[in-house]
């Protein structure tokens, strides 16, 4: 660490202690023209109050990788890091502890919230997600993405605290509307339950838009309690491992997950709960669900059509060469796969 940090920061006697600064410093280099400015962090543990925000093509790297640099919220109301611009790069951190009251878009992501660029070589972990009203969504316990590529990282034991009745939890690791996330791991992410009425989709992955490919999502954990059938957000519930209501599912592991939603619960999938989208070439395997009402154990392709809610009606989803074995359900006809009869759903070369 610099004992005199001087502005631009560009030796390391002169480093910046403070990293928003430094980010800030090569964010100006950019402007004016420089060709990927780069901040490079040495060892340590960044304690921080606001986010550290990538808005311009700036990288920032560690010198050792994410078991030596760790970027953790010390102290506010905070997530990690944001990256909002198409050329900006986080390479080599842990990112871990951010914590946000959800009671706008603004609190969505609690480690991470990326609009574009790359997350890649880091750690996401230990992130909190908080309600904070009756009937509030909450998107990204880990990392909210809207574009860019997530690549080799870890997104793991991030949260979701249920403090209102009707919480709607989406995503416990990674909730993603566009981008790819890809050679990652998501695992051991989970919400909190249980609070009357909330709806959960997706503890590992709430996929409705983009492509999660080459990926393992592994042991995360669904707790969602009543399912209030014909209500506006009955369609979002299910998915201990991954809720899909579009994109590509490709590749993945997806393993040891569980949906352990009760009463009214009824779409189900320990592992995957699809209502549109495509599963391709995954292996789905020791997932389960736990209440006698919730079907597929290891995958539900699920439409409804009885309720007469528009988002149910529109639903569709294709399972094309996947493995579904070895998972476990109270629904003794669906421990494996539950195949709705309501829509244009498919399974096809799968076992």
């Amino acid at each position: 660490i610099a004992s005199a940090p001087q502005y631009p920061y560009n030796t390391w006697a002169k480093a910046a202690t403070n990293l928003q600064a430094a980010v800030d410093a090569a964010a100006v280099a950019a402007d004016l023209g420089a060709a990927g400015p780069t901040v490079w962090v040495s060892n340590g543990a960044y304690n921080i109050a606001w986010q550290i925000s990538i808005a311009r093509g700036v990288a920032v790297r560690s010198t050792a990788g994410p078991a030596s640099a760790v970027i953790r919220r010390g102290s506010g109301n905070t997530r990690v890091a944001s990256l909002t611009h198409a050329n900006a790069l986080l390479d080599g951190f842990t990112l871990r502890d951010g914590e946000l009251c959800s009671i706008s878009p603004a609190g969505w992501g609690g480690g991470v919230y990326m609009t574009g660029g790359m997350l890649t070589n880091c750690v996401v972990r230990d992130c909190i997600l908080h309600g904070g009203d009756n009937y509030i969504e909450t998107r990204g316990n880990g990392v909210l993405m809207t574009g860019g590529l997530i690549v080799d990282c870890v997104v793991s034991n991030n949260s979701e605290t249920l403090d209102q009745s009707y919480d709607i939890p989406m995503g416990g690791g990674i909730y993603i509307s566009g981008g790819t996330v890809r050679r990652s791991v998501i695992t051991k992410n989970r919400f909190n339950g249980p609070a009357a009425g909330s709806r959960q989709a997706g503890a590992g992955i709430c996929l409705m838009n983009g492509t999660v490919e080459n990926c393992r999502i592994t042991y995360n954990d669904a707790a969602g309690t009543y399912g209030q059938t014909g209500a506006p957000w009955h369609w979002q519930h299910g998915g201990g491992g991954v809720w899909m209501q579009g994109g590509t599912l490709e590749s993945c592991l997806v393993m040891g997950n569980r949906f352990n939603g009760v009463a009214g619960s009824l779409n189900g999938g320990g592992g995957v709960c699809a209502n549109a989208g495509r599963i391709i070439n995954c292996t789905i395997v020791g997932n389960q669900t736990t209440d006698a009402n919730q079907p597929g154990g290891g995958l539900s392709l699920r439409k409804h059509a009885s309720s007469g809610v528009p988002e149910e009606q529109a639903c569709s989803a294709i399972a094309q060469n996947c493995i579904v074995v070895g998972n476990s359900s109270p629904v003794a006809t669906s421990s494996n796969v539950f195949l709705s009869t309501n829509g244009s759903l498919s399974a096809s070369y799968s076992c």
